[in-house]
């Protein structure tokens, strides 16, 4: 989705008007990076994850870790960061468009996400207040309220399938 959004603005920052001449190089250096980014994300989750059953398993962490991702590594192993810090260590060589901001396909939330869920991060404390925590359980109702709504509109799978098949 990024990427196709990322097209989108380059379009439209160029009028529609296509030219081999350093727009080829941009579009290849823009989808190359982005590509990049999702091989990095995911190398992160068999690096990361907590199994150690196998020889792939084991295998994965004794490799050094690629030079491409060696700096977001080194910059979330420890404690998460600011999205912002986040956003310009991974967009510094990026291709950037004169009147868009480019941002990562993936967030320091999502890297968070990743590392919180690999046993990380697990002796970083932090305390909310009242009132974040009163916001939080009224955004978990809402949602909560609006699939059960879902529910009660729509048939499970397994009953719409059966009455599908027996058309």
């Amino acid at each position: 989705m990024n990427a196709i959004d990322n097209l989108g603005k380059l379009f439209f920052e160029t009028e529609c008007i296509y030219n081999d001449e350093g727009m080829g190089a941009f579009i290849s250096k823009m989808f190359s990076m982005q590509i990049d980014e999702l091989v990095n994300f995911i190398y992160m989750h068999y690096r990361m994850s907590t199994k150690n059953d196998t020889l792939f398993w084991k295998e994965i962490k004794e490799k050094p870790i690629p030079d491409k991702i060696l700096s977001i590594h080194n910059a979330v192993i420890d404690g998460p960061m600011s999205q912002l810090a986040f956003s310009d260590l991974v967009m510094k060589d990026r291709p950037q468009f004169r009147f868009h901001r480019s941002s990562p396909t993936f967030t320091a939330g999502h890297w968070w996400e990743l590392l919180k869920g690999c046993g990380k991060y697990e002796n970083i404390k932090s305390t909310y207040s009242d009132n974040f925590i009163k916001y939080g359980k009224m955004m978990l109702d809402v949602h909560s309220n609006r699939i059960d709504g879902v529910l009660n509109i729509f048939p499970n799978h397994y009953d719409y399938l059966t009455e599908w098949y027996e058309r």
